[in-house]
Parts: C-alpha cells; sequence; structure tokens
C-alpha cells in the first residue's frame, strides 16, 4: 500500500466514522448524510458514478445558511474532483444558489489572479484552504479583532486543498494568507462551535 493509499483510507474510516453518527432527523442532517456518504466513496474509489456526482453538484448549488455547512465541503470536493471552477455566487431570494460554469477562457485568466478560499466559513474546530495552485506552501497568520495572533502555521497544499486546525472560541477573526511569491490575502473567518 503506497502512503497515498493509507493518507485516503484515513479520510475514509474518517468519513465512515462520522456517518455512523449522523440521524438524518431534518433536511440539514440528510445533507450531512449525503455529503459524508459521496465523500467516503470517493476516498474509498477515488471516483464518483453519475449519479453520485449529479448529487454532489446539486448540494454543491444549495444555499449553505438553510442547508447547513456542508454544502462549503460539497463545492471544494466538488470543483477537485471535477476541476471545473464552478462559481458560487450569494443565495437567492428563493434559498438557491445561482451558479455558472466560467468559460474556458475566463477560467484561465482567473488562475492568473490568485485566490484562497476558507471552507467552511463559519468553521468550527477546522477549515479547508482552497487554492488556485494544485501545490504550494501557504503562510497564514490568524488574529483576532484587536490585532493579537493568536495562530500562525505554514501549510502545503494538495490536491488545491490543505487543511487547519482551529482551536480559536467562537468570535470572527483576519486570517492572513501569504504564499511563496509573496501574494497575500486578508479573509474574515467565523468560528461558530
Amino acid at each position: 500500500m503506497q502512503a497515498e493509499d493509507t493518507l485516503y483510507a484515513g479520510y475514509y474510516s474518517d468519513a465512515l466514522s462520522i456517518l455512523s453518527g449522523i440521524t438524518a432527523t431534518n433536511n440539514v442532517e440528510s445533507n450531512y448524510l449525503s455529503y459524508y456518504s459521496l465523500y467516503a466513496g470517493f476516498m474509498q474509489y477515488g471516483t464518483l458514478s453519475g449519479s453520485d456526482s449529479t448529487t454532489l453538484y446539486n448540494l454543491a448549488v444549495l444555499c449553505p445558511a438553510e442547508a447547513g455547512a456542508c454544502v462549503h465541503q460539497a463545492r471544494a470536493l466538488y470543483n477537485y474532483i471535477y476541476n471545473a471552477h464552478l462559481i458560487y455566487e450569494g443565495c437567492n431570494g428563493g434559498g438557491g444558489v445561482s451558479y455558472r460554469m466560467a468559460p474556458t477562457g475566463l477560467a484561465q485568466q482567473q488562475n492568473k489572479q490568485w485566490d484562497v478560499g476558507l471552507y467552511p466559513n463559519p468553521a468550527d474546530n477546522a477549515v479547508t484552504l482552497v487554492s488556485k495552485n494544485e501545490s504550494e506552501v501557504l503562510n497564514v497568520i490568524i488574529k483576532d479583532m484587536s490585532g493579537r495572533t493568536l495562530l500562525q502555521q505554514s501549510l502545503k497544499t494538495s490536491g488545491f486543498m490543505a487543511n487547519l486546525e482551529l482551536p480559536l472560541a467562537n468570535g470572527a477573526y483576519l486570517a492572513t494568507i501569504t504564499n511563496s511569491r509573496n501574494e497575500k490575502l486578508i479573509k474574515k473567518l467565523l468560528i461558530a462551535k
């Protein structure tokens, strides 16, 4: 077994563990059940069937405020698997999410402009950083609103993503993210446990 297989086996095991604790008594819990089932399947097989792909897409285009924070995870997973560069805009009045596929020329143009997304946001104990670059080193500094540094860590993205544990209390924070080319972003991060 290769090191990568062992890593995915750990994610698969984690997903199964989470699944065993979910009882779908409402729509949000049903969405979490769907997401972690899809995630476990992808970690186990490295791909999704056509119907699972459609289910993931349908979950990714929901409104996180109504459908649960797992929508952010579904978006990150969909973009990771299909490298589709879907753009998820704010929720409209009907509760859905408007979305569009970026045209190839626009996607290439957007890839030249560096960006990192934080999902889910609000987060609880961890956040996933999703970069436009498949593999890069990111330096992350998280400060409270008074400017006090609470967390500083260097992460390496793999497959466009890196996970960051957040030992922080509920509240609003600023995350400063810098890459190896000294490009810097400041993102608002909310913690809600």
